[in-house]
């Protein structure tokens, strides 16, 4: 039975392709980014363009995609297809040759005349001359240049397909979008500047929806009065990612914390024990056996930049990185990474009481650029305090005289107002 790969469906297939190869390489660090990764990023995201307006075009002429028009070839080709009955006279095996990227946009901008800003279609074009130049590279040559400035190109030209090929070819993006519904939240990113995981959840939470989930805060305190903090299930810090293009380095953390420990070098403590997996609600799922392996973090000694003793009953976090990997209810892709800024946090819990509050902000915790989107989500909720003891042990990593508090708490996500 013949197989048919039609310009739509190749072109749908290609820009979910190049987006995901596209944004696992800008999380790397650039001694870790991978040159074939990054060809194959830059021939897909090029394929989807090309293949998107030739679809667009067809829908108009089959012959505005030929480059010499040669009357006796044309009509030989209807007939080939007729009898060959192929869907289109361009999956027959007749030799022909086709507009290149910019031709294509040149005249689809001549006889479609979409109704965009003169700005964005130059930066468009502009982009894709660009990006051309390095698929032909990458296609027909060797590609070598600074993976810093292929993403850059990429950027560029992904920052302005939607506005541009949406308004072109819009049934592209209804083909794209049954094989990722993330993609239009993670274009968005894009053209905002801002990581494409946190533009997802931002857009999963339109007023009125929010988000209810059930988070564990282990608070250690040492016999020298540091204090080490795990926040696992609905809110998981960590240090994995930091470094890379337009993440906050552990440096940046103010208030309570002092730095982030590296994946798995994290000291964790025999008791209590958490459960296997996070009691959770609204469709938000946590890996939390990842969190409590990635998710340790070490806070400052007790009194500095305002950080009250947890005797008093209130602790406060000026600004902390972060990552969280969910999954959004109605959402038909795996988990979900996002990188986040805990901002302006305070945990209260009174003397006399086993409850307490908790309330915060939480940002981007990577932009593509400086000039990326801030969007905030307010995080708001109770805490009930499970369990307090104090380690006897004197060998291994928990010191004598160390006490240890677990809370668990229902903390509500939503849209900042």
């Amino acid at each position: 039975m013949p197989k048919y790969l039609s310009f739509l469906d190749d072109a749908s297939a290609s820009l979910v392709a190049g987006l995901r190869g596209y944004e696992a390489q800008l999380l790397l660090d650039e001694s870790k980014r991978d040159a074939r990764a990054l060809s194959q990023a830059v021939i897909d995201i090029h394929t989807a363009i090309d293949k998107g307006l030739k679809h667009a075009l067809c829908l108009v002429s089959p012959t505005l995609l030929f480059k010499k028009i040669d009357s006796a070839i044309v009509q030989q080709m209807f007939r080939d297809q007729r009898a060959a009955t192929a869907p289109s006279v361009f999956a027959l095996p007749t030799r022909f040759e086709t507009h290149n990227l910019e031709a294509l946009l040149n005249i689809s901008r001549a006889v479609l005349a979409p109704n965009i800003q003169s700005e964005i279609w130059t930066q468009f074009e502009e982009g894709c001359t660009a990006l051309r130049t390095r698929r032909d590279q990458a296609v027909h040559g060797e590609l070598f240049t600074d993976s810093a400035e292929l993403l850059e190109t990429l950027t560029r030209v992904l920052s302005r397909t939607r506005p541009v090929l949406g308004v072109i070819c819009p049934s592209l993006f209804s083909a794209a979008y049954t094989l990722n519904d993330q993609l239009e939240s993670r274009l968005t990113g894009i053209e905002t500047q801002v990581d494409s995981g946190w533009q997802v959840l931002y857009d999963f939470l339109k007023p009125p929806k929010s988000l209810t989930v059930t988070a564990l805060m282990y608070l250690k305190v040492l016999p020298n009065q540091e204090i080490e903090i795990l926040l696992s299930g609905g809110l998981a810090v960590t240090s994995a990612g930091l470094g890379t293009m337009g993440m906050l380095p552990p440096s940046a953390a103010s208030g309570a914390f002092l730095g982030s420990v590296a994946a798995g070098q994290g000291r964790f403590w025999k008791k209590p024990q958490p459960p296997k997996s996070p009691q959770v609600n609204s469709g938000l799922l946590i890996p939390l056996e990842a969190a409590l392996e990635m998710s340790t973090v070490r806070a400052m000694r007790l009194g500095e930049r305002g950080l009250l003793a947890p005797e008093d009953g209130r602790l406060r976090v000026g600004s902390l990185p972060g990552w969280g990997a969910l999954k959004l209810e109605g959402m038909n892709q795996s988990f979900l990474s996002v990188a986040v800024l805990l901002k302006d946090w305070q945990f209260a819990l009174t003397r006399d009481s086993d409850e307490g509050t908790i309330e915060g902000t939480l940002l981007p915790g990577r932009t593509i650029s400086a000039q990326g989107t801030m969007l905030p989500l307010a995080i708001a909720g109770k805490v009930y305090m499970q369990a307090e003891y104090t380690s006897t042990e004197v060998a291994g990593d928990t010191p004598a005289g160390t006490t240890t508090r677990y809370f668990e708490g229902n903390i509500e996500m939503k849209r900042a107002s």
